[in-house]
């Protein structure tokens, strides 16, 4: 269980809000405009589906990076904010690993 019900990522342009309660993460630019959702408003699975998602992050292809901690996974985003229409900075360091589903 999270510390938390929401985590929050800024990079570049791009705000990623991990809403756990509301099982999404939303995304916004950095004045607040809202650009997308994924996942919500209930528990799920597969391609779109979160369950109590706690973090998010940029991975060094600036693809969104989410913590599905429901359903005990990290789900990798294929679709990299530069295709959002944002800018956002690469994570610096990609060496570590973890067991991940990509779409």
């Amino acid at each position: 269980s999270p510390d938390s019900e929401l985590g929050v990522l800024r990079r570049g342009e791009m705000v990623a809000v991990a809403d756990s309660l509301n099982h999404r993460v939303s995304v916004f630019t950095s004045d607040g405009l809202f650009v997308r959702t994924f996942g919500g408003p209930k528990p799920g699975a597969g391609r779109e589906g979160l369950k109590c998602p706690y973090s998010v992050a940029v991975d060094g292809n600036g693809s969104l990076v989410v913590g599905d901690g429901g359903n005990k996974r990290v789900v990798v985003l294929g679709l990299a904010m530069t295709e959002l229409g944002l800018e956002a900075e690469a994570a610096a360091d990609s060496s570590d690993s973890a067991s991940y589903e990509s779409y």
